[in-house]
């Protein structure tokens, strides 16, 4: 006969995108799992509300801020401890991506160009202001681009649609920001 240990099952809720988001956009999460079984069951709450997600990832769009996360697992491994654990409470936080007061212009010797735009964006640095990210953000405050400045300053601005966008630039002596017109 052999004995079994019993076993811990333990669930960690991991945010996949960034946790301070803008309105509009979305969080995805998902589920660090330890003892789990070979087919566990989920349950997501959003605000405490069951969200009728059987899975170990769940996005959520359309965020106010203040909105909280938990995820429950139903563990079906042999000789567990509890049938169910709850991930700790994740709170949402949106914050305000427009140009705001805090946003400085560009620095002496940063440019970016043309402006208007129609497919490549390009930012040339200083050594002073380097910058490490960058976002385009549209007019409702939503993130449409971001990522890592590349070596070369080019932004490429094709998958967005003509409009008026905030260009903001991350850099380790801070944020600056600058509008830009995306034409067809």
């Amino acid at each position: 006969m052999t004995v079994l240990p019993n076993l811990v099952p333990a669930v960690a809720l991991v945010p996949e995108s960034d946790t301070a988001v803008c309105p509009g956009e979305s969080v995805f999460f998902q589920l660090d799992l330890t003892h789990a079984g070979d087919a566990p069951a989920f349950e997501w709450l959003v605000d405490g509300q069951p969200q009728n997600v059987d899975s170990d990832a769940f996005g959520l769009s359309d965020l106010q801020g203040g909105e909280t996360v938990q995820a429950v697992l139903f563990s079906d491994a042999v000789c567990t401890t509890a049938d169910s654990v709850t991930t700790d409470v994740f709170v949402v936080e949106v914050k305000d991506c427009s140009v705001a007061t805090n946003d400085v212009a560009l620095p002496a010797g940063v440019r970016v160009f043309p402006n208007p735009v129609r497919s490549e964006l390009f930012v040339v640095t200083t050594p002073d202001f380097r910058v490490g990210q960058f976002a385009l953000v549209d007019l409702a405050g939503r993130r449409m681009r971001t990522g890592v400045l590349p070596v070369d300053g080019r932004i490429s601005v094709t998958e967005l649609a003509a409009g008026v966008y905030t260009l903001r630039l991350f850099a380790e002596r801070g944020t600056a920001a600058t509008r830009i017109v995306v034409v067809p």
